[in-house]
């Protein structure tokens, strides 16, 4: 009779032990999935920023396949522009604009 009351009391410590275990991995699967999936996400995520390599690409020969260029792009906009105005302050206006583009 008293192995019986013993196995008995194991198997009562063994089912609240694994009730337990079961309580916390619900509590983690599913109340607080977002928490842990944005903490999994920051350590496998990071973001850094590479700036291209510029200038000449050559082939196997030395022949130039591309080769950076400046490029600007010069625009006059007709409703800033009076007739009244030197040809000076049109000039300005415009450099004012001017954008640069590499072109390969």
């Amino acid at each position: 009779m008293q192995h019986r009351t013993r196995a008995i009391w194991i198997l009562v410590f063994l089912a609240c032990g694994f009730t337990l275990i079961s309580f916390n991995l619900i509590q983690i699967q599913l109340v607080d999935h977002e928490k842990y999936w944005r903490m999994a996400e920051a350590n496998h995520t990071h973001r850094e920023e590479i700036p291209a390599k510029r200038g000449t690409f050559f082939d196997d020969e030395g022949n130039i396949l591309a080769q950076t260029q400046r490029v600007y792009d010069v625009r006059l906009d007709g409703q800033l522009m009076n007739g009244n105005q030197s040809a000076e302050n049109r000039g300005s206006a415009a450099a004012s604009r001017r954008t640069a583009r590499y072109r390969l």
